[in-house]
């Protein structure tokens, strides 16, 4: 069976951007998972449409490698297909392609299936995957786990607002790129780009809830190390290598 891909260009807006005309990465997602959606409602598989039936698609993991940061104005091609999965488990990829068909950027995304009253996993029906042309596999890929850390150097604290609540009831998972990102100085982000990013989620997190976002950056190895927990739990592991902007 082969994959079906999807396709769609988008020009970055100057709102998606930071301070220095970079796409920002939270916005990178943010683009990816509609077009993800996209294909999924074209094909009569939307998230309301699963969510009538009290289930939910919810992201394990991302891998990002990236090789440039589009900018401000850029047309990009973004395409995404889901490339494989077996009983409980799908995997997707995203690519971003300049104006040269260039790419500059490849995400590969781990989700699961559950029961959105139970908030258990539960397996994925062949009638969710098959229209994407999604090949059944019996040994999944694994991607590589985000290292953790035994201390962390710093420690932010944030309350969940309504507004990071998303259709599958609790935090999206983009927004968790939020709190990850702003445990780094102004400074270091200026002077910094991503290369690659590695995020797993472990415990979803709901309304009102307090969390920490914790910090480490070891500069040799130019990575920086995230803990977001809850209660005392991990909810979210990353791991972000970096290079310094040149000047």
């Amino acid at each position: 069976m082969t994959s079906q891909v999807y396709r769609e260009k988008h020009r970055v807006l100057y709102y998606e951007t930071d301070l220095k005309g970079r796409l920002k990465i939270s916005n990178l997602f943010d683009l990816l998972m509609v077009v993800a959606d996209n294909q999924s409602t074209q094909l009569g598989l939307s998230l309301e449409d699963l969510a009538q039936r009290n289930r939910g698609w919810v992201v394990m993991q991302h891998h990002l490698d990236v090789k440039r940061i589009p900018k401000n104005g850029e047309l990009l091609t973004l395409t995404t297909q889901a490339d494989h999965y077996n009983r409980f488990v799908g995997y997707r990829d995203f690519y971003i392609y300049d104006e040269q068909a260039v790419e500059i950027a490849h995400l590969q995304t781990v989700l699961v299936m559950i029961d959105q009253t139970t908030r258990k996993l539960i397996s994925i029906e062949a009638s969710e995957i098959e229209p994407f042309g999604a090949t059944y596999v019996k040994k999944r890929r694994r991607l590589p786990t985000p290292l953790k850390q035994t201390t962390y150097q710093s420690d932010k604290t944030y309350r969940v607002r309504y507004l990071d609540i998303d259709i599958n009831q609790h935090v999206n998972n983009v927004r968790y790129l939020d709190w990850i990102f702003d445990s780094l100085s102004y400074d270091f982000l200026n002077e910094h780009e991503i290369v690659s990013l590695n995020i797993q989620y472990k415990k979803e997190i709901n309304y009102g809830k307090i969390v920490h976002s914790e910090m480490t950056y070891q500069p040799e190895l130019l990575t920086s190390y995230h803990q977001i927990t809850q209660d005392n739990e991990t909810s979210c592991l990353a791991e972000i290598k970096w290079v310094p902007i040149k000047k």
